[in-house]
């Protein structure tokens, strides 16, 4: 078996995040990372969007809208 293999991040690097926004079970708007490290709930589809674009650097291709 090969040993794992570690990846070394430069400094000042970036991984790309990316998000999903979807509508909860009782009508709030949840964006949460693909890394599962940020998770946020809000009233609204727009402030959900907006929220991931802001953390993505505006990369509409980083967001995905799940269906509602």
């Amino acid at each position: 078996m090969a040993p794992p293999v570690s990846i070394a991040v430069q400094p000042g690097a970036t991984a790309r995040r990316r998000f999903v926004v979807a509508q909860t079970p009782q009508g709030d708007w949840c964006t949460r990372d693909r890394q599962g490290q940020i998770l946020r709930v809000f009233a609204t589809q727009r402030e959900a969007i907006h929220f991931a674009l802001f953390e993505t650097g505006t990369d509409r291709a980083a967001v995905l809208l799940t269906p509602a």
